[in-house]
């Protein structure tokens, strides 16, 4: 199966670069998946779209703050149009042809902004001190059906989700940011905490459901 993921871009001594970090490689091979790079630069989608059963929405810089209605501040980082351009027309896609998505921290923030819900765009430092680890609480209807209740995370990110977007479900928080959700209606889940870079039981049972929304 191949996934497909989304690339991110950043400006290094005045030239734009378009990547995939190595590490989302490596971890979606691990589980029998095999990553394509989906870049923003292309005249046409469809084609590309097509080659993959699934995608990936990874982390990266923020989202441009007009699309949940707000203005950005001071806090907003990184924000490339283009990007927000390819993830949404990713979101859009595999709506319309039921291919699961996979968000991860900035993902999930594009996943829950798409479904018309909005973010805070910067969490007080003390609260989620980026490359720290943090409890996270799991809800009672999660995925994990009571067989996990918390578990530690990581934390790279410094805004989080506002208002839950339609048909949002949220299955783990951490110090009232929300860290997983997936979607009531569309193979859809993501996590906030930087999941390619925990290697245990919990991440196993994410990737698990994940896969098994190739059959809904």
């Amino acid at each position: 199966m191949i996934i497909g993921i989304a690339s991110r871009c950043i400006i290094e001594n005045q030239v734009r670069k378009e990547f995939v970090n190595e590490e989302y490689i490596s971890f979606f091979k691990k589980y029998g998946l095999t990553p394509i790079l989906l870049p923003y630069n292309l005249s046409s989608y469809q084609e590309l779209f097509s080659l993959c059963d699934c995608f990936c929405l990874p982390g990266g810089g923020d989202i441009d703050a007009k699309f949940y209605n707000s203005i950005n501040d001071i806090h907003n980082q990184l924000v490339y149009k283009d990007v927000d351009k390819l993830d949404f027309l990713i979101l859009k896609y595999a709506l319309k042809k039921r291919k699961p998505v996979l968000g991860i921290c900035r993902g999930l923030q594009v996943i829950n902004v798409f479904f018309k819900g909005d973010l805070i765009q910067h969490i007080e430092d003390d609260l989620h001190l980026n490359q720290t680890n943090h409890q996270l609480e799991i809800l009672n209807h999660s995925i994990f059906k009571d067989s996990i209740k918390e578990f530690t995370i990581n934390s790279y990110h410094h805004q989080k989700i506002g208002k839950i977007g339609e048909g949002i479900i949220v299955d783990g928080i951490c110090k009232d940011a929300i860290e997983i959700i997936r979607h009531n209606d569309y193979p859809i889940i993501a996590t906030q905490y930087h999941l390619e870079k925990i290697d245990n039981s919990t991440t196993d049972l994410i990737m698990k459901h994940f896969i098994n929304l190739f059959f809904m």
